[in-house]
């Protein structure tokens, strides 16, 4: 008689999400999540002012911002992401999303103006076209701003929940 330290049938096996091979399309768009942002702080740190240091001061809000969305689009573009192995390839939806999110980075440290306690008010904009400081310019700030900030914060969540309602993937070994 053979002792035996089986107690039962065997467990299932930890399912796995199958690993699909990222688009290039896929490539970009997380190339862009990662590379657009830091192109928004070289472009504010080109042109700085007292809005640079109330970025510094309020940095734990913008770096939740910046990470929330770093966390949320890395981990749908990822190999073995649901997303990917639900559709067989992550939908052009998220990939949309992902470059309006780091597009919007860029637009607000592009068009934001700031000074310090001499001189105009300078954002790139109009560093590079040479606009100077119009009058219009304040209220054009604070539209695109306002809809930059909204898709900072919008394009995460939509994400977040667009991978939510993914369907459930069929389990395999």
């Amino acid at each position: 008689m053979t002792n035996s330290t089986h107690a039962g049938p065997a467990a299932p096996p930890k399912p796995r999400v199958p690993q699909t091979v990222p688009s290039t399309a896929d490539r970009a768009a997380l190339g862009a999540v990662w590379a657009l942002p830091l192109l928004a702080v070289v472009l504010k740190v080109a042109v700085p002012g007292w809005v640079l240091l109330f970025l510094v001061i309020g940095s734990p809000i913008v770096l939740a911002l910046l990470v929330s969305g770093l966390v949320t689009f890395t981990s749908t573009f990822r190999r073995r992401s649901r997303v990917r192995a639900a559709h067989g390839q992550v939908p052009p939806l998220y990939r949309a999303l992902a470059w309006a999110w780091g597009g919007a980075w860029v637009l607000a440290a592009f068009v934001v103006a700031d000074a310090g306690d001499i001189g105009p008010m300078r954002s790139p904009l109009t560093v590079v076209t040479g606009l100077g400081e119009p009058d219009w310019y304040p209220a054009f700030q604070g539209l695109v701003l306002s809809l930059c900030i909204t898709v900072v914060i919008a394009a995460p969540v939509v994400t977040w929940i667009a991978r939510a309602r993914t369907p459930a993937i069929a389990r395999t070994t």
